[in-house]
């Protein structure tokens, strides 16, 4: 993310951007200078869902959710995105880039009353890129375009080559 970020900064430098972090990851010279940087706080009740909402209100160019971990904050995410909220980023553990978005649907059915729309998610997220951990650094692995998707779990995907890419990200 602070790869994306920086190269983000140096094309668009004076973008306000919204970020969401519970703990401190992005440095803050991969960011643009007009950057509100929020955590939650679990001591006084104020979750990343309740931040998201605030983050509307403060209309910035972007926002990001450094690591989708709860499921309402990934609900309000992509929500956020499908209301027209471009040129934002987030995180979220998978095994590749399909298995990004089948994180997305787990951590949407969790929330109480809301039915899972692959759809919904297949419309939010542009771009799904896998970074792989190795001993020598990350390296991208798998960057794929979403194109929709065809129901639950089945993303039309166009894989990208990732070599050209597969310096340490």
């Amino acid at each position: 993310l602070n790869a994306v970020q920086l190269a983000t900064r140096q094309r668009a430098p004076n973008r306000r951007v919204f970020l969401i972090e519970d703990l401190v990851e992005l440095k803050d010279e991969a960011l643009p200078e007009n950057t509100l940087r929020v955590q939650p706080c679990a001591k006084l009740g104020i979750t990343d869902s309740d931040l998201l909402q605030v983050g509307k209100r403060v209309r910035p160019d972007g926002i990001i959710v450094a690591e989708l971990l709860r499921p309402q904050a990934c609900y309000n995410f992509l929500a956020w995105l499908n209301a027209g909220m471009d040129a934002s980023w987030t995180t979220i553990h998978g095994n590749g880039a399909h298995d990004g978005l089948v994180a997305c649907e787990t951590l949407v059915e969790q929330v109480p009353g809301i039915e899972v729309s692959s759809h919904m998610i297949a419309k939010a997220i542009d771009v799904a890129v896998f970074i792989e951990r190795l001993p020598d650094g990350r390296r991208i692995r798998e960057v794929a375009f979403v194109n929709g998707s065809s129901g639950r779990g089945h993303y039309d995907l166009e894989y990208v080559e990732a070599d050209p890419f597969s310096h340490a990200a």
